[in-house]
């Protein structure tokens, strides 16, 4: 429901858009798209958003394996959103030490998610 709802959000905003349903799959998915995949025409992400409870990878291992990715590639790093319902200090500092941005609670109000990105858009987000 909640990949539904952000992909309803992100084709009104006119945002391409990849979409996985387990932490691999958005590794593999950013990989192909940084790498310029020929099967794959849509161009790297500028802004993962990355839930945080997902299978076969949860989403600070494939934070990990992005950023790990990144490097090994120098290209510039995405912005890494966490979408998640894990609201503990403990959650939030695994997430910043994987690699993510910024961290955002379920329920997502999507007006602070627009906010989020038009930071981003702006410059007014650093990279970890």
């Amino acid at each position: 429901m909640n990949l539904r709802l952000i992909t309803a959000y992100a084709k009104k905003h006119g945002h391409a858009r990849l979409t996985a349903t387990n932490g691999l799959e958005a590794f593999e998915s950013y990989k192909a798209a940084a790498l310029g995949n020929p099967e794959n025409l849509t161009p790297k992400p500028e802004v993962v958003l990355m839930d945080i409870s997902m299978p076969v990878m949860d989403g600070f291992e494939a934070t990990r394996q992005i950023r790990a990715f990144e490097r090994s590639q120098d290209i510039a790093p995405a912005t890494i959103i966490a979408l998640t319902g894990l609201g503990s200090a403990e959650a939030q500092e695994e997430a910043f030490v994987s690699g993510i941005d910024l961290f955002l609670t379920k329920p997502i109000k999507l007006d602070r998610l627009t906010k989020s990105l038009n930071d981003i858009r702006e410059g007014n987000v650093q990279h970890v």
